[in-house]
């Protein structure tokens, strides 16, 4: 009879090590995509169309970053391989579409190869390997470092892509910053090989099945309500408002700086509301979180 591999497999490798390149994939490639704003005003202009044409790309992006594709994949031969690819497949969706000069190259660049690479990036493959390393009683506070990671990223990557518009034109910064998400694919081949091996049984339920149930569950509809909420409001902000700030007049350093703050004190958010997701309900957490949510939205859409 053949050995069973352990299912504590993941838990055996360095949990600090999945948890810093699970950071540094977040940090990077969520980074990169909510700093795509800077690039709408330079885009539109080096292609002749309205701002309409990028933003639908961003959209189609979001839709496709949305499916659960990549959580699929990863379920079945593990994070490492599908965070190394999704990396090297977001360098090329960059790549791509910095060397383009049509509409429908700017989408397969950009929409489509984007939206399936940051979706094998993103919090769903990357804390779905960090939680099969880290004890159930820790899982919170990691997951807020995690998501801490991607604010800072915001932080960082606004900066940086501003920084290398200014100085060398939007083509070269877009290929920069493939470049960089060559070196995420790199550190992702750190990850343990073998940490799918501890995957619950319940994650071998057909998709299907397990979205039926799901729609069956109000926690899960009310859960996902609220992502859909903060995922426009996030999306919308970072593709619009640094050509909003543009047409206002404003300096071209004030785009970046304010996306840079947004995140800054998202660090400060995901950290704290992490730890005391140890400590307190998470349902009254979502709620504070929410509901300060809109008195800001509504606040910054009344203030002058």
């Amino acid at each position: 009879m053949t050995e069973m591999a352990p299912p504590t497999a993941a838990k055996r490798s360095r949990p600090w090590l999945i948890v810093s390149v699970a950071a540094l994939t977040v940090l990077v490639s969520l980074g990169i995509g909510r700093s795509l704003g800077l690039f709408l005003s330079p885009v539109s202009d080096s292609l002749g169309t309205g701002r309409e044409v990028f933003s639908l790309a961003i959209a189609v992006q979001s839709i496709i970053f949305g499916l659960p594709l990549a959580g699929m994949v990863a379920d079945r031969i593990g994070a490492r391989w599908v965070i190394f690819s999704s990396a090297l497949l977001l360098a090329g969706g960059l790549f791509l579409t910095s060397r383009m000069t049509t509409v429908p190259g700017l989408f397969l660049g950009l929409a489509i190869l984007g939206g399936l690479a940051l979706s094998g990036t993103g919090f769903v493959v990357t804390l779905g390997a960090v939680g099969r390393a880290i004890p159930p009683e820790r899982q919170s506070f990691i997951f807020g470092l995690i998501t801490a990671s991607g604010s800072a990223g915001i932080l960082v990557m606004a900066v940086l892509s501003q920084a290398w518009i200014g100085s060398f034109g939007w083509q070269t910064a877009m290929g920069l910053l493939a470049v960089v998400m060559v070196g995420v694919a790199g550190a992702a081949l750190l990850l343990p090989r073998h940490e799918i091996a501890d995957v619950d049984p319940v994650a071998a339920i057909p998709m299907m099945k397990a979205l039926q149930r799901a729609r069956s569950s109000r926690s899960y509809l009310l859960l996902i309500g609220g992502f859909f909420v903060c995922g426009f409001h996030v999306a919308f902000i970072g593709t619009h408002l640094p050509a909003f700030l543009e047409d206002g007049g404003l300096a071209s350093w004030v785009a970046p700086t304010a996306l840079g703050l947004i995140g800054l004190f998202n660090i400060g958010g995901s950290l704290a509301f992490g730890a005391l997701g140890d400590r307190l309900r998470k349902r009254t957490l979502l709620a504070i979180l929410y509901a300060t949510r809109a008195v800001l939205m509504v606040a910054f859409l009344l203030v002058p």
